[in-house]
């Protein structure tokens, strides 16, 4: 899923106390320290202290108010002052909420693992807390750094307890995010249900939470092309933000009209907003949102042909990706660099960011698996009553961990190696064929032949580029297009290219239907061209080619068989098959090898499974389920 900054409505405390400066702060500590030390009874003399730091707590409270979204640094240092007074004060339930804010705070920074710290340490204080409205404020802060990390389900979790708790005060934040998640994982009658929730409440929280529920209407209107409705729900929420004066609310609404401007081809008023929205992330000093806004300029520009532009706003952006240590966009800025560097031939450089890619993604090997580990001990620890169920989890989580490894090492191979490659080829015959052409003329032949390898070599770049480009956009393509078909209908369209596209070969397809399925019109094509090809590209030379194709279903999955009579794949290399540019060379076929690993993502989209089964002679038989 592609990373995208959400902004979760976080819900606050009721701060109603005058603000004062830090000048004043510091007078009245003054006074205190003076009152402190006159010959006053210690009773007296507690309660004046004590009455001084509630003095300045209620300031500091009212300052927090007035900056937590809209200036994040001075926000969070008078959090940290707030923090220990509420302690001296003995104020549990205030230091409870200073914490939920503190945690939130880091979480803007994209410091995941120190905003789950901070409520790691509040788990222990809430046991004792029963307060209902307290509770319901902690689990929805809690829900709301979850949705940030976009761990939907966690987040889910948070947000239905909260709501078990009947603070009717907190429902419109809680459906406003609920929704927000909802339209996040692609379920849009559902998040269309939780923001009609949402605004029915008419109780949002305090500091633009209606403002964020019009966003989040918006942004479910542009998902599924209504653009007008989500042009309306915007010019709403920029409206009901600016009134409240939250800035960080504001900085996403222009951040999705920008997004939408993109999408319907007005790059310009793209460019517009994301420049607003740049401008607010840096005044607010949100480097996440900075990182992204920089990204989507440098994407937008690059289609403008702006190459120069774009590539500054890449390079803003990989800098506060670092800085931050988010990873997905660290990689999306670097490919964005890398693409300019080489529409503007400058390949020495191109490469140099190919290395830092593989790195990154090296790196992100080593701590998936590092990670991985610690939860495991960690959910060993808790979980040891159940020793089945938890080995049923670690083998799950190993089988993810183990494809995810598997992708990341396949990507990294295809920058080292399979790209590199024809690009090395491109630079050697180029400077033989200079040399050549400046020493002698007369050799044709030899110079014929120089630009024949220079020709093949940028034609397997091309096929190679154009097969990853499909690879990685296929499952985007299938969220744009909403038509669905038959599985039948697809299998027979396809069917009639072969046969147009392959006429003198001896093509003989059966296709058997026993129960017909809908899927995405655009994956499921995808999907039986690559598989009929893929037949046909393995025919057995001394056999009429034959292809039999079963779609039914067994009450639990669907199923799609397709068996061919060709040459087989060896037992040893099926689970090789559907790797992306796995090209299997001992069976001299053409192609780039990625035709199975497309099926496979398109088969993952709808969390079934795909395998091959073959004895390595007499034919193939590729299997799909697909749950019911």
């Amino acid at each position: 899923m592609r990373p995208h900054p959400l902004i979760p409505n976080c819900i606050l405390p009721s701060f109603d106390s005058p603000m004062a400066g830090d000048a004043k702060i510091k007078n009245t500590c003054k006074i205190m320290q003076h009152e402190t030390d006159r010959a006053i009874p210690n009773n007296q003399n507690t309660k004046m202290a004590n009455s001084s730091l509630r003095q300045i707590l209620d300031e500091e409270l009212k300052t927090i108010k007035t900056y937590y979204f809209n200036d994040f640094a001075k926000a969070e240092s008078h959090i940290l002052r707030a923090i220990p007074i509420a302690r001296e004060l003995d104020d549990t339930q205030l230091e409870i909420q200073l914490i939920s804010m503190k945690a939130y705070n880091y979480a803007r920074k994209a410091r995941f693992d120190l905003a789950k710290a901070q409520f790691k340490y509040l788990d222990d204080k809430m046991e004792n807390i029963e307060d209902p409205v307290l509770n319901c404020l902690f689990l929805s802060n809690k829900g709301a750094i979850y949705q940030s990390e976009e761990k939907f389900a966690d987040a889910l979790a948070c947000y239905y307890e909260a709501l078990a708790l009947n603070i009717k005060e907190h429902f419109g934040a809680l459906y406003s995010n609920i929704g927000m998640i909802n339209i996040q994982l692609g379920n849009y009658k559902k998040a269309e249900k939780y923001l009609n929730k949402a605004e029915k409440t008419k109780v949002l929280n305090q500091l633009g939470g209606m403002a964020n529920t019009h966003s989040n209407w918006g942004f479910l209107y542009s998902k599924i092309h209504k653009f007008d409705l989500a042009f309306e729900q915007f010019e709403k929420a920029l409206e009901v933000s600016t009134q409240s004066n939250n800035k960080e609310t504001e900085t996403v609404i222009w951040e999705r009209l920008g997004d939408t401007h993109d999408f319907i081809g007005d790059f310009p008023k793209a460019i517009e907003c994301y420049e607003k929205a740049l401008r607010l992330a840096n005044e607010i000093g949100n480097n996440f949102l900075e990182s992204y806004c920089h990204r989507k300029m440098g994407t937008v520009l690059k289609r403008m042909n702006d190459l120069p532009t774009a590539l500054y706003h890449f390079e803003q952006g990989y800098d506060k990706a670092i800085s931050l240590g988010i990873f997905q966009e660290k990689i999306l800025n670097l490919q964005g660099i890398r693409s300019i560097l080489r529409q503007q031939n400058n390949m020495d450089s191109a490469l140099l960011y190919s290395d830092f890619l593989i790195s990154e993604l090296e790196q992100k090997i080593r701590d998936i698996e590092k990670q991985e580990f610690e939860d495991v001990i960690e959910q060993q620890a808790e979980d040891i009553d159940n020793l089945t169920k938890k080995n049923e989890f670690i083998e799950k989580q190993n089988q993810i961990l183990y494809r995810q490894n598997q992708e990341l090492k396949e990507y990294a191979f295809v920058i080292a190696h399979d790209l590199r490659e024809p690009l090395r080829s491109i630079s050697g015959f180029s400077t033989l064929l200079q040399r050549k052409l400046l020493k002698d003329y007369e050799q044709n032949q030899e110079l014929s032949e120089f630009i024949s390898f220079l020709i093949q070599g940028c034609d397997k770049m091309d096929n190679q580029l154009n097969s990853l480009l499909e690879y990685a956009t296929i499952e985007s393509k299938g969220r744009k297009e909403e038509r669905i078909i038959q599985v039948s209908e697809a299998f027979e369209s396809s069917i009639k290219k072969m046969e147009f596209r392959y006429p003198d070969h001896q093509l003989q397809f059966n296709i058997e239907v026993k129960e017909d399925f809908p899927l995405n019109r655009i994956l499921v094509r995808n999907l039986a061209d690559h598989l009929l090809t893929n037949t046909i590209k393995f025919k057995h030379p001394e056999r009429e080619h034959r292809v039999d194709i079963n779609i039914h279903g067994d009450g639990k999955d669907f199923i799609i068989e397709i068996t061919d009579n060709g040459i087989g794949i060896p037992t040893d290399l099926l689970q090789y098959v559907f790797g992306i540019f796995k090209r299997i060379d001992k069976l001299n076929a053409d192609g780039t090898g990625i035709g199975l690993a497309v099926c496979r993502k398109i088969v993952d989209i709808y969390n079934g499974e795909i395998s091959a089964i073959s004895d390595g002679e007499s034919g193939t038989t590729i299997r799909i389920h697909i749950p019911q």
